[in-house]
């Protein structure tokens, strides 16, 4: 089964099999008013199978510098690395009863409103086996971004990737924000993503 590998700066930080698990994923992110410039999370496990679900994480907010570069590839085989530990959820308290997503959200968004930015808007790099290099730019509004890289054993033999930048009015209305560049990559390709000063 196919390996879902990451390196920055030509350094593997984690590799994950795609075998045993239903869905794998990586994301890079990172926001304006946060003090760490952007991090990279990586899970995956077996969700919706009729039993309990597994869920693995191998990296959470994994720190990422300005001017690194972060490549992906979707390779045939390989070793894993890192180990990916099962997320415990005991003990994790139940929401109230008189819960609100919507207010909870608001909520969030009154927050983040109040946050000074302290850096400009993020500017990328991107290219892949599949494309030519493309430099993405945020906009003055936007609050943040995504880089997303998503497998699943529906199409086990390809690799969806997104970056994608958002407002606080889009998290606050639960909407996926603009995407910058989104494409497929099969087993053997890869790509990369380059902040650019």
């Amino acid at each position: 089964m196919p390996l879902l590998r990451v390196q920055i700066d030509g350094t593997v930080v984690v590799a994950m099999p795609t075998e045993g698990c239903n869905i794998v994923g990586a994301r890079i992110g990172g926001t304006r008013d946060d003090e760490d410039y952007a991090d990279l999370s990586a899970w995956g496990g077996t969700y919706g199978q009729g039993k309990e679900d597994v869920h693995r994480i191998w990296l959470d907010a994994f720190k990422i510098s300005p001017n690194q570069v972060i490549e992906v590839e979707f390779a045939a085989f390989g070793n894993s690395v890192g180990e990916g530990k099962v997320f415990d959820a005991a003990g994790v308290s139940d929401r109230p009863l008189n819960y609100s997503h919507e207010e909870e959200l608001k909520s969030l968004a009154r927050e983040l409103r109040g946050q000074p930015w302290i850096r400009s808007a993020y500017k990328f790099r991107y290219d892949s086996n599949q494309s030519e290099p493309v430099a993405c730019l945020m906009g003055s509004n936007e609050y943040g971004f995504g880089f997303n890289v998503l497998w699943n054993d529906l199409h086990p033999y390809r690799l969806s990737v997104s970056l994608y930048a958002y407002t606080i009015e889009s998290v606050e209305s639960q909407k996926s924000g603009r995407t910058l560049t989104a494409e497929r990559l099969l087993v053997g390709q890869g790509c990369r993503l380059a902040f650019v000063a």
